[in-house]
C-alpha cells in the first residue's frame, strides 16, 4: 500500500497527519507514505524530522476579498494541482490523505483527476475551505468534532502516541531537570504554537514578576524566531524556541496557557492539564469552538485575545493552583471527553479507502 498525505502550514495540520502515517506504519510495516507540504513551512522540517519522505510545493492561500491574489488565484491552483500530478504520477499512491490547509486542495483535485480514493479529516470543530471542497470529492470523510463534515465518521484527532497514554506525574522529575527547571516548584507552560505568538509572547514577558511572587515558575515556548525576544534564563524562567518532544514540556507543567488549535486543545485533553486557552481571533472562528467542550466540562478556561493581559493571567494561575483537587475531580470524571485512539481509527479508514474501488 502506497499512501500520500497532504498536510502543510502549521503543526497543527502536520502533527494528526504524522500521527496516523506512525498507526498505518505500525499495522502494515510495508506500507509506503510520501508527504506533500507546503515549500518553506515548519511542517517539512516535521514531518523530516519524523522519518517520512516529503515532496514541498507552493501552498495556494485562500484569496480574501477582491485583490491581485485573487485574479492570480486560479493560475495558483492550476500550478499547484500540476505539481501534485506530477508526484502522483511518479509515486503511484493507492490513495490520497488531506488534512485540511492550503496544501490540501490541490491534492484532493489531483487525486480526483486521477480517480484516486481520497480520504479528508477535518480536525476542527468547524471546517476550512479546502476541506469542505475535499468532502464533496469523497465519501471517506472523517472528523475530530461531529458535526464539522457532513455524513464524516467521527474518529477523534489523530496524537503521538507518546502522548495518548502519557503519566505526566512519573515524568515529572526527568521533564524539569531536562529543561532546567526547579524541581519542586509548579510550573507554568506557555506556548504559541510551533510558530509562537506573538501576544501570549508579550504577555508572559509582563507577568513574569508577579508569577515569581506566587513562586510559580515558567517553560516558555515561544517560537525560533522570537526566542532572542525572550528575557535572560532564570531559576523560574525558562525561554526555549521550538519542542519537538511534547511529552516532556506536557510533564513538566502543572497548568498551561496556549491557543486553541485542534491539535493543541486534544493534546491538553489527553494529558490532563488544566488549560487556559486564548483562541486566535482569524479564521473561521474554529479555535473558540474547539476549546467549548473541554471549557464546558470545567477543564480549562478561554478568554479572547483582547481580554488575556498580565493581570488575567495571573489571576488565572491563582486560581488553577487553588482549585487543582477541583481540577482532578472533574477529570475523573470526564475520562470518555476526548477519543484516545483517534490514529488508529483513522488509519483503519484510510486502509478501507485504499482497498476500495471507489474513488468518491
Amino acid at each position: 500500500m502506497k499512501l500520500l498525505f497532504a498536510a502543510g502550514g502549521s503543526g497543527g495540520h502536520v502533527e494528526p497527519a504524522l500521527a496516523t502515517a506512525e498507526a498505518l506504519r505500525q499495522t502494515d510495516s510495508d506500507c509506503e507514505i510520501m508527504f506533500v507540504s507546503s515549500r518553506g513551512g515548519v511542517g517539512e522540517t516535521l514531518i523530516r524530522n519524523r522519518g517520512f519522505d516529503v515532496t514541498a510545493i507552493d501552498a495556494v492561500p485562500a484569496p480574501r476579498g477582491f485583490s491581485r491574489a485573487s485574479l492570480d488565484a486560479p493560475r495558483s491552483v492550476w500550478l499547484a494541482i500540476e505539481e501534485v500530478l506530477k508526484i502522483i504520477e511518479a509515486f503511484r499512491p493507492t490513495a490520497v490523505v488531506g488534512f485540511g490547509g492550503y496544501v490540501a486542495a490541490p491534492a484532493y483535485l489531483a487525486a480526483k483527476r486521477k480517480n484516486l480514493p481520497l480520504v479528508v479529516h477535518e480536525a476542527n470543530a468547524k471546517a476550512g475551505w479546502a476541506n469542505r471542497l475535499g468532502a464533496k470529492l469523497t465519501h471517506f470523510r472523517a472528523e475530530n468534532h461531529p458535526g464539522s463534515l457532513a455524513n464524516a465518521e467521527v474518529v477523534g484527532m489523530p496524537v503521538r502516541e507518546s502522548l495518548v497514554d502519557l503519566d505526566r506525574a512519573a515524568h515529572r522529575l526527568e521533564a524539569r531537570r531536562h529543561f532546567g527547571l526547579e524541581e519542586t516548584r509548579m510550573t507554568l507552560l506557555l506556548t504559541g504554537g510551533s510558530q509562537g505568538a506573538r501576544k501570549l509572547n508579550e504577555v508572559t514577558f509582563e507577568a513574569l514578576e508577579e508569577l515569581s511572587k506566587i513562586d510559580v515558575g515558567v517553560l516558555h515556548i515561544l517560537g525560533e524566531k522570537n526566542l532572542s525576544d525572550a528575557p535572560a534564563p532564570t531559576r523560574l524562567y525558562r525561554p526555549v524556541g521550538f519542542v519537538d518532544d511534547m511529552r516532556m514540556a506536557y510533564s513538566a507543567a502543572d497548568f498551561i496557557c496556549c491557543r486553541a488549535g485542534a491539535n493543541t486543545v486534544a493534546e491538553v485533553g489527553l494529558v490532563g492539564i488544566p488549560a487556559l486557552f486564548v483562541p486566535l481571533p482569524i479564521g473561521n472562528g474554529e479555535q473558540n469552538l474547539n476549546a467549548g467542550p473541554l471549557v464546558a466540562a470545567g477543564l480549562a478556561r478561554s478568554v479572547s485575545n483582547d481580554e488575556l493581559n498580565s493581570r488575567s493571567l495571573v489571576d488565572w494561575v491563582r486560581e488553577a493552583v487553588a482549585e487543582l483537587s477541583i481540577f482532578r475531580s472533574r477529570l475523573a470524571s470526564n475520562q470518555d471527553l476526548v477519543i484516545r485512539d483517534g490514529a488508529q481509527r483513522l488509519a483503519q479508514l484510510v486502509m478501507r479507502a485504499a482497498s476500495s474501488k471507489v474513488a468518491a
